[in-house]
């Protein structure tokens, strides 16, 4: 099993694309990369456009990506990627964007990476996980290998997008391990994020898996069966996160057999103030914390870490 992390890199918390964009939390990601440096673990950033084209975040970010300790890959917020349209007025979902326009913005996107980095990017995360097949077909083209961007047993159809839409994808039934997402160039490798079950029922492929993830999970049956049975973890930290999450994600993973457990985390999630979830100096420290238990824990049992593109190359060799 190897050990993936990513970071969304963007603005800090936007409730609409209204808000003002700014990236206080940029020089935060200093103290979360010398943490990664300490235990000798490689993070993938997931960059948008406005970190992209930002002298002071491309200086840093492209020096962590010139010694190796670092990936920079691309990842698309629609409602901040030129060319901009009417529409953009909406926290959109990637999957929403015409295809026309689709293909520019990531056009647009890839450029502004590797004039930041030097490098062309290789790995991507749509935003708000609003990934589509549209978009393999765009990455591949444009010399992507690797996506990011899908989380199983997630729905994200009750998620406003663009006003009036469908809402986002639903990925309940998406596979947790990597798989190729095939179309008419090159294919893309997916590695979905790390989204299992890890109760008394932990497999991600038995069908009462599915049973109850087709069940509303507003409903008070839904919440017992996960309280009592499924217990439903996705291997990022929240507020109500507690030490024995990560042990239950790395005994689901290994039970299930998946070659990796990715953590991923919001650059804006890593400095205070530029997130509800640490709006407070201890809410910051509450992060840390269980990302420092995660990181030892990891150690503890000898997972090597990889960068997404690194993964993914390796991946296809086997």
């Amino acid at each position: 099993m190897k050990f993936l992390i990513s970071v969304d890199t963007e603005a800090d918390y936007q409730r609409s694309s209204s808000d003002p964009l700014t990236l206080e939390n940029i020089p935060g990601l200093s103290r979360f990369q010398a943490l990664c440096d300490s235990f000798g673990f490689t993070p993938t950033y997931f960059i948008t456009h406005e970190v992209a084209v930002n002298k002071e975040a491309a200086s840093m970010l492209r020096s962590w990506q010139e010694k190796g300790t670092a990936e920079i890959g691309a990842h698309l917020h629609p409602w901040t990627t030129p060319p901009k349209e009417e529409k953009d007025v909406d926290l959109r979902f990637p999957s929403d964007v015409s295809t026309q326009s689709l293909q520019a913005k990531l056009e647009v996107l890839t450029a502004a990476v590797t004039d930041a980095t030097g490098v062309s990017p290789t790995s991507y995360r749509a935003g708000r996980w609003g990934f589509d097949n549209r978009q393999a077909e765009m990455l591949s083209s444009l010399g992507y290998i690797v996506d990011s961007s899908i989380t199983p047993k997630i729905s994200w159809k009750k998620t406003i997008g663009d006003t009036g839409g469908n809402g986002g994808p639903d990925f309940r039934f998406s596979s947790t391990h990597p798989y190729v997402v095939e179309g008419k160039g090159k294919n893309i490798l997916e590695l979905p994020m790390t989204v299992l079950f890890t109760g008394m029922y932990s497999s991600v492929r038995g069908i009462l898996g599915k049973i109850f993830l087709s069940l509303p999970r507003s409903l008070f049956i839904t919440k017992v069966l996960n309280k009592l049975f499924f217990r439903l973890r996705w291997f990022r930290v929240f507020d109500r996160s507690v030490f024995s999450d990560w042990d239950a994600l790395y005994t689901a993973a290994k039970k299930n057999d998946l070659p990796y457990i990715q953590f991923m985390i919001h650059s804006s999630e890593l400095s205070v103030g530029t997130s509800p979830y640490t709006k407070t100096p201890e809410a910051l420290e509450h992060v840390y914390t269980h990302i420092e238990y995660i990181f030892t824990l990891l150690s503890k049992y000898n997972v090597e870490s990889m960068s997404i593109s690194s993964y993914a190359q390796s991946y296809k060799k086997i």
